[in-house]
């Protein structure tokens, strides 16, 4: 990764691909505390605990890797509307990809993949993934709606508690 100045401009990434923090990661020892902290962060916010087969999640914000995950602190998702066009606005930036860590959909394309470099500690992926999933029976549809002002706050406060449950755990 370059150093680069702190000009705006007209590539925003955050319009150009509706770019957004899907969740953030924190990591755990084991399975017994990550679902321990995801259940914290269940009860802090009244989300349902989903377990899958690498993490626990808290609704769709928070997810507790059941071994250390990637990042010295966790890691970072950011929502894409388009990877292949994200990946090559980043290059651009001096942003690389690690591509040991590409995961692709069935039909080839690609549905996550990391950057070589952490940022403070967490490591930064993006995805096409919108957000984890629910369970079927889910009706909450705050969740399940577009990015409200309500999860941009939400997702504010949970990078903050990441930090504090790394710091603490």
């Amino acid at each position: 990764m370059t150093d680069s100045t702190n000009n705006s401009s007209a590539l925003n990434p955050v319009e150009q691909f509706d770019m957004y923090v899907a969740h953030v990661g924190i990591n755990a020892s084991n399975a017994d505390e990550a679902e321990k902290i995801a259940n914290l962060f269940t009860a802090l916010m009244g989300l349902p605990t989903i377990e899958q087969p690498p993490s626990f999640f808290a609704g769709t914000l928070v997810e507790v890797m059941k071994q250390n995950g990637r990042g010295t602190k966790g890691h970072i998702g950011f929502h894409v509307n388009n990877i292949p066009a994200a990946e090559n606005y980043f290059a651009g930036r001096g942003f690389e990809i690690d591509e040991s860590s590409r995961r692709l959909n069935p039909d080839g394309s690609t549905f996550l993949v990391y950057f070589k470099d952490e940022i403070a500690g967490f490591a930064i992926h993006l995805t096409m993934d919108k957000v984890a999933p629910l369970p079927s029976n889910s009706t909450d549809s705050f969740w399940r709606d577009d990015l409200s002002s309500a999860r941009v706050f939400s997702l504010f406060c949970i990078v903050e508690l990441s930090i504090f449950a790394v710091q603490t755990f």
